[in-house]
Parts: C-alpha cells; structure tokens; sequence
C-alpha cells in the first residue's frame, strides 16, 4: 500500500468517524462557503453527518480500487493523485 493509498484511508475514515460521532450526538459545527462556523443541531446535524459517512465511504473506496481500474474510478483517482502529488 502506498502513501497515497494510506493517506486516502485515513482521510476516509476519519471523515466516516466524524460523520457517525455528528450523527450520535445529533450536533455540530460546519463552515458553509468559507463563512464563519455555524452550529447545526438535530436533524440538520444527522443530515450533515450523513453527507460525511458517504464521502468518506468514497474516499476509502476509491483509495483501495486497484490501480488497473478503468472508467470514472481511473479519472478519479487520477485527480486525486494531482492534489496529492503536487
């Protein structure tokens, strides 16, 4: 496993952690469009959470899809691995 593929699951992990521990406790804090934080509470929060957990499935999912993937999944890890790289 190489860095990248380390740094993208623990990236996606602790993106998932941070969505579940919002969930749980049903608030948050969040930064919309580089504002000032905001508290978000209750069902705003568990919603918020859930966008976490799902991104954070992704990034986990296409940090461990081999390198010899085809389609979406190739391009995608092509764009992460320019943020990565540089």
């Amino acid at each position: 496993m190489t860095w990248l593929n380390l740094a993208g699951v623990t990236l996606g992990a602790a993106l998932g952690v941070s969505g579940v521990v919002a969930m749980a406790r049903q608030r948050t804090m969040a930064s919309p469009d580089g504002e000032d934080e905001q508290r978000y509470g209750g069902a705003s929060a568990v919603v918020l959470g859930a966008i976490w957990v799902v991104l954070g499935a992704g990034v986990v999912v296409f940090s461990l899809a081999p390198e010899s993937s085809d389609g979406l999944v190739a391009l995608l890890r092509r764009v992460g691995r320019l943020f990565l790289e540089s």
